[in-house]
């Protein structure tokens, strides 16, 4: 039986020889490789990163090595099986149940997946995947003879016994959920309830400041609105034109000042609408989690029921007159339609 190092080097596959020595091979394993079955080799070449092209070629080989007679038959199993299994593996177990030392260390050296030729020194990673790896294979040796096997075994072996990557998240491919996800949801759904709250109180000192704003328009045109009834009885055409110009104006911003308390407060009615609904289901027993996650698809029918909710409230464009029919009304004073009336037939136009 040749070597390993002999027979990639005569089939042209030398390149892979220290591949398959970090993957745990030696020289003396390439009977190993003929017990394989086709599946077990194909995980085993795929484990080593040999290209498809390649990975064909050493399965060929491997076939013509077997026809050449040197698979062990059933016939002769103690000297042939014996010679190819444990030459590197001998005596797996004692009489007692015990392990002797000659096999654990045999074991260990054969179980160690990371630096077997490694110049560098390993990482936290690499020597714990070791631990674990040596661990199942001293608990079941027959592990070694399915290394990507043991190698997954050994990530789940970290991934139970709760071990911290170095960026927080498993880098295996498991699919078993991290206690620290529930904790960063759990920190997110708490920022974003912050974030929530203080977006509300904004809105609310904003309404405040919007509403004394109405409040101030609404007093300096109940002011110009007196001086425009003086300047009638009067007769002061010059004062009562610009009076009445500056009456349409304060009204067109007292209904844009309207109409931007009315968006904010439908804003936060939405808002304490959709948390009185996440105290609701949390009371009920529901995560906020359940609630995230089906919150898109009920949009819209949230939607309509704050409009429903909303219903009682006045629309700021029942009242509302644009800007440029302010500007009409005031280039028009002349024709002797007072604010008031003005409102009233701008309103009935957009009807």
């Amino acid at each position: 039986m040749p070597l390993l190092r002999v027979f990639l080097h005569d089939n042209g596959l030398a390149q892979y020889y220290d591949a398959f020595i970090k993957a745990g091979a030696t020289d003396q394993d390439l009977p190993q490789l003929l017990h394989f079955n086709d599946e077990e080799l194909t995980e085993f070449l795929q484990a080593v990163d040999m290209l498809p092209f390649h990975a064909v070629k050493m399965k060929k080989c491997i076939r013509e090595l077997r026809t050449q007679g040197h698979t062990p038959i059933h016939d002769t199993p103690s000297e042939d099986i014996t010679s190819s299994t444990t030459s590197s593996l001998p005596v797996f177990l004692s009489n007692d149940g015990g392990t002797p030392t000659a096999s654990r260390e045999v074991i260990m050296s054969h179980a160690t997946i990371y630096g077997k030729n490694a110049n560098r020194p390993l990482t936290e990673y690499e020597i714990a995947i070791n631990k674990a790896s040596i661990e199942l294979a001293l608990e079941t040796p027959m592990l070694l003879v399915h290394k990507g096997r043991l190698f997954e075994l050994a990530k789940k072996k970290l991934l139970e016994q709760g071990y911290r990557y170095k960026r927080g998240r498993s880098r295996s491919k498991l699919s078993s959920v991290q206690p620290e996800d529930d904790h960063s949801k759990e920190i997110m759904y708490m920022k974003r309830k912050e974030n929530a709250q203080r977006l509300s109180e904004e809105r609310l000192s904003k309404i405040d400041q919007l509403e004394q704003q109405v409040q101030e328009t609404t007093a300096r045109r109940d002011h110009h609105e007196r001086i425009l009834q003086y300047a009638r009885a009067k007769n002061d055409m010059e004062t009562q034109k610009s009076e009445e110009c500056i009456l349409v104006q304060l009204e067109a911003t007292r209904t844009d000042l309207r109409k931007e308390i009315s968006k904010l407060k439908a804003q936060e009615r939405k808002h304490q609408w959709y948390k009185k609904r996440k105290t609701d289901r949390s009371d009920s027993g529901f995560s906020e989690e359940s609630f995230s996650s089906q919150q898109s698809s009920t949009d819209n029918e949230n939607d309509e029921r704050v409009r429903k909710w909303a219903g009682s409230f006045p629309s700021s464009q029942e009242s509302a007159i644009s800007v440029d029919d302010s500007m009409s009304i005031c280039s028009n004073t002349s024709s002797g339609i007072t604010p008031r009336e003005s409102d009233v037939r701008g309103h009935a136009l957009t009807q």
